[in-house]
């Protein structure tokens, strides 16, 4: 489904953020928001709906980042954990 709408994003300082839909904010709506542009389809907004208020609190659990990701931020200054005889991260 796609059809044409006003997007605004408007951070409030590090992770925060809201977001305006044709100047409604539907932050509490959004959970992640991709934008792509590209010479031939324009720019593009890819909205991550979160159906209901959610909560979620896991306790040992694996975190996995993918390669392109880990190589990014470590080009960005991040220094990777070290892991006891094996790096989760890879």
């Amino acid at each position: 489904m796609s059809k044409r709408h006003t997007v605004r994003l408007v951070s409030e300082g590090g992770a925060l953020a809201r977001l305006f839909l044709d100047d409604e904010d539907i932050s509490r709506s959004v959970s992640a928001v991709d934008i792509h542009a590209s010479a031939r389809d324009g720019i593009g907004v890819n909205l991550h709906l979160v159906a209901a208020p959610l909560a979620v609190d896991l306790t040992d659990v694996e975190v996995w980042l993918p390669e392109e990701t880990r190589n990014l931020l470590i080009r960005m200054g991040w220094t990777p954990p070290e892991e006891e005889g094996t790096d989760v991260l890879d």
